[in-house]
C-alpha cells in the first residue's frame, strides 16, 4: 500500500505534521484501447487514481484533519489532474478516464471536508515539455513541443495557484492553449447543450398531456 508506506516513512523521519500534500504522479499510454495491454491499463489506474486515493487515506492524520472546524484552513490537499479530463481525448482513453476520476475524487472530498480545516484543490495543467508524451508512446515530431509550457513555467503557475487559490482552477501553459480549449471545446459544448435542452423543453411543452 503506497499510502501506508509513505505515511510510515514520514513518521520514521520524525515528520508528524504536514501542511500541504501535492499528488501529481501520472502515467499514460497512447493508442487504440483495443491494442492497450492489460498491464498498461492496470498501471494507469493504479498510479493515476488508486495511489492518490490511498495516499489521501493515510496522510489525513498528518494533515491534522479536524471536522467541524471550517474557520481556519490550515492544511491543503492538492490533486494534479489534467486538462484532458475536461474533454474527450481519442487514443488516450484510459488516461483521460483516470484523470476525470481524480476530478471527482477531489470534488467529492472538497464537499466531505467542507466543514473541516483541510482545503481540497484540483488543477488541470495543459501540455508540458517533459518526457511524458514520449514515454506514453507518442512519436517524436507528432507535436510542436515548442508551444508547450516548460516544466519551470508550469511548476511556477501551479505553485502560485496553490498558494493563492481557494478552489478549483485550470492551469494552462500558454495563452494559445487556453483560447483553444475555451473556443474550440468548452464554448461549443455548452452552446450545444443549451440548444439540446431548449429543444427538449420545447418538444415536451408541445406534447399532449395524458388525459387531455
Amino acid at each position: 500500500d503506497c499510502g501506508q508506506q509513505l505515511a510510515a516513512g514520514l513518521l520514521r523521519a520524525g515528520l508528524k505534521r504536514v501542511h500541504v500534500v501535492i499528488q501529481l504522479a501520472g502515467t499514460g499510454w497512447v493508442g487504440p484501447i483495443a491494442s492497450q495491454v492489460e498491464q498498461s491499463v492496470n498501471a494507469s489506474v493504479n498510479i493515476n487514481l488508486r495511489a492518490p486515493a490511498l495516499c489521501t487515506k493515510h496522510l489525513l492524520p498528518l494533515l491534522g484533519l479536524k471536522q467541524d472546524d471550517p474557520a481556519t484552513k490550515t492544511s491543503k490537499l492538492v490533486y494534479i489532474s489534467s486538462i484532458v479530463s475536461q474533454k474527450p481525448t481519442p487514443m488516450f482513453a484510459v488516461y483521460t478516464a483516470t484523470k476525470a476520476a481524480v476530478d471527482h475524487l477531489a470534488w467529492s472530498l472538497s464537499t466531505e471536508f467542507s466543514d473541516s480545516n483541510v482545503l481540497v484543490q484540483v488543477f488541470h495543467p495543459g501540455a508540458t515539455r517533459t518526457n511524458f508524451h514520449r514515454n506514453a508512446g507518442v512519436p517524436d515530431g507528432a507535436f510542436d513541443r515548442s508551444k508547450f509550457a516548460t516544466p519551470l513555467q508550469m511548476a511556477t503557475n501551479l505553485c502560485d495557484r496553490i498558494d493563492y487559490s481557494l478552489d478549483f482552477r485550470s492551469t494552462f501553459g500558454t495563452l494559445q492553449e487556453r483560447l483553444g480549449f475555451y473556443l474550440g471545446w468548452l464554448l461549443p459544448q455548452r452552446a450545444w447543450r443549451w440548444y439540446k435542452n431548449r429543444s427538449l423543453i420545447t418538444r415536451s411543452h408541445n406534447q399532449p398531456r395524458i388525459g387531455d
